[in-house]
């Protein structure tokens, strides 16, 4: 394995995707946490930063249901696009797959997924998805009678 940049980058991020990892940025001067890999907080100005992982797990906040999509996601309409607020505190777009379209509401809670890139062209990254997270069944019964 090759290892990964100390410093916060687009690169980075999928690089970690690669791995099955999701990461996120930290400001260790104001605390501050954001999904956009970069090396200076937008909030305070630090280049005191940090990746740290995320678990994965989040909320639905909003999302957009996609019928007429771009040339390259022909085959894929209709799909869901939304923003999903992970535990940790950061925000993430991404795309809300194996559900239907009309089974999809705010506040669902989500985890993320990773696919291994198809494409021929670069860049060759994996993929992140956020799915529903499907509660875990009870291992008792209850009984009414």
């Amino acid at each position: 394995m090759e290892p990964l940049e100390e410093k916060p980058t687009v690169e980075g991020f999928y690089q970690h995707c690669d791995r099955g990892e999701l990461m996120f940025v930290e400001c260790m001067s104001c605390g501050s946490k954001f999904a956009v890999p970069k090396g200076v907080c937008g909030r305070c100005g630090s280049k005191n930063v940090k990746w740290r992982r995320s678990r994965g797990v989040g909320r639905l906040i909003t999302y957009t249901v996609i019928h007429v999509p771009p040339p390259q996601f022909k085959d894929q309409a209709p799909y869901v696009v939304g923003i999903v607020e992970l535990r940790e505190g950061f925000k993430l777009l991404s795309l809300i797959r194996e559900v239907n379209p009309g089974d999809i509401h705010v506040g669902m809670e989500l985890k993320v997924k990773f696919e291994k890139p198809n494409r021929i062209e670069w860049p060759h990254w994996g993929r992140y998805f956020f799915t529903p997270l499907k509660p875990e069944a009870s291992s008792k019964t209850i009984s009414m009678l």
